[in-house]
């Protein structure tokens, strides 16, 4: 039943492969756990079995949000289970979670931002340190992931009509537009690539015609990132935390945003307009005259 529901996952859910092996591992940890302390199949289990698992990970020591995560296995496990009539009732429909943290996303102001990309625009000498600085330029100025960025294609790219077509989760398509400066950049990347006469198949290649690995790429973010000493992380993924709180900040929408992220559900772009939020804060507490004599 496992193997029918990962399988399930990567070929009808297009979960990808780092996904479904995550939830192989989760899923596998459950069982063993399962048949170890009460002997039983899991179509047998039921919700206090269910509990006793979070309160066995709680004692280990796991963070609630990765308790959430491998929750987020085993309810899907018993949701598909459901749906194929192995069992009859989902035994982790009523069982509560560990409360998550209210914690803000870490981003880039825009005048840090300005700061390091002219800075960083300076130390552009060859094709190399071009390539570099137009990687992080189109995570910045799209919000795209690192995965995306590094499967990006040359045939997706379209100069002309400044948009960028991405591939993202679960093999869905969505298309980011491309600002005039932007694309100024790129067309230099890309005038440089031609020059050296590199693959260009795959739009983001090192000097000797190879596909940038994602460990690369977070190394390459992350050396960026550190002159901005305010960070506490300096992934890519700050990157894409920054081009959505920006966009808030300068008006705009919501749901225009969820689309460009490639997120399913807008609560899970919702996180950026607490950042706003906190920006407003600073901004009432400075500038209120009740707030400033105090």
């Amino acid at each position: 039943m496992r193997e029918n529901f990962l399988e399930y996952l990567s070929y009808e859910k297009n979960y990808s492969p780092l996904t479904v092996t995550a939830y192989r591992n989760d899923l596998e940890q459950f069982e063993q756990f399962i048949q170890n302390e009460f002997d039983i199949s899991l179509v047998e289990v039921n919700s206090f079995q269910v509990r006793s698992w979070i309160v066995a990970l709680k004692n280990q020591g796991l963070k609630n949000k990765s308790i959430h995560r491998k929750m987020s296995a085993v309810k899907s496990f018993f949701k598909f289970l459901l749906k194929i009539e192995e069992v009859e009732i989902n035994p982790t429909s009523k069982v509560a979670l560990p409360k998550l943290e209210s914690k803000l996303p870490d981003f880039v102001r825009e005048s840090e931002m300005e700061v390091l990309l002219n800075c960083a625009e300076q130390e552009v000498k060859d094709y190399n340190s071009r390539m570099e600085y137009t990687v992080f330029l189109m995570l910045y100025a799209t919000g795209m992931r690192r995965a995306e960025l590094v499967n990006l294609k040359s045939e997706n790219v379209d100069l002309a009509q400044r948009v960028v077509k991405v591939l993202g989760k679960r093999n869905k398509e969505r298309v980011i537009p491309l600002g005039e400066n932007v694309v100024k950049e790129i067309k230099r990347y890309v005038d440089e690539r031609n020059r050296n006469a590199l693959d260009s198949l795959t739009f983001f290649v090192n000097d000797q015609g190879e596909k940038l690995t994602e460990k690369f790429v977070y190394q390459l973010v992350n050396n960026y990132l550190s002159s901005v000493p305010s960070l506490k992380k300096r992934s890519p993924h700050v990157l894409r935390h920054t081009f959505a709180t920006q966009m808030l900040e300068n008006g705009a929408d919501l749901m225009a945003i969820k689309d460009l992220l490639g997120h399913e559900s807008l609560s899970s772009t919702q996180i950026y307009t607490h950042n706003t939020i906190e920006k407003l804060k600073q901004v009432y507490k400075s500038a209120h005259p009740k707030e400033r004599k105090s």
